[in-house]
């Protein structure tokens, strides 16, 4: 649900949407360089709300569909962060398995209800969620992953830390 993508308190002051794949390089590199600082600096301290949106892009990522599509499933049991971390920690190590059966084995390891989870990885519906935050994306001039909005500020690319935290003090300051 879109609840469960949401890390942060809901009445942050600042709001910092992401578009992300979750077979993108430069995706990977948000997660593994950025984002575990901007959560301990900005979202833990509850000046920053972080929104996940789906982008997949199927033509550079062909399992890109499948790993969003599990993770909105995932999220459907308010596990969507957790299995977000699983997902990117194994493209990190090239130990990524998109089958039905290893998404599916990813979800019976953080205790997930599996065969909640496996009708869900069939339910068009959840296609459906994603291709609406890919619509959203696409109208808001999103043409590649990750892509962010501060405050509906686009920052295009996997920036340093140090670009996130200019833009992030910059919203909280009330200067764009």
């Amino acid at each position: 649900t879109r609840e469960a993508n949401t890390l942060g308190k809901a009445d942050a002051p600042v709001t910092l949407v992401e578009y992300s794949d979750f077979q993108c390089p430069y995706c990977l590199r948000h997660y593994t360089d950025t984002q575990a600082k901007l959560i301990a600096e900005y979202v833990n301290t509850g000046k920053v709300k972080i929104v996940f949106k789906n982008f997949p892009i199927p033509e550079l990522h062909p399992q890109a569909m499948q790993a969003a599509v599990a993770a909105e499933c995932a999220a459907d049991q308010g596990k969507f962060w957790a299995y977000h971390d699983v997902l990117f920690a194994r493209f990190g190590a090239q130990s990524v398995d998109y089958s039905a059966a290893g998404l599916s084995g990813y979800a019976t390891g953080m205790s997930l209800d599996k065969e909640k989870f496996e009708n869900c990885l069939r339910d068009d519906k959840i296609v459906a969620r994603i291709n609406a935050d890919r619509q959203e994306g696409s109208r808001l001039g999103v043409r590649g992953t990750p892509t962010f909005f501060v405050n509906g500020q686009a920052l295009v690319g996997a920036q340093p830390y140090t670009v996130f935290k200019q833009v992030l003090d910059s919203a909280l300051a009330g200067k764009n």
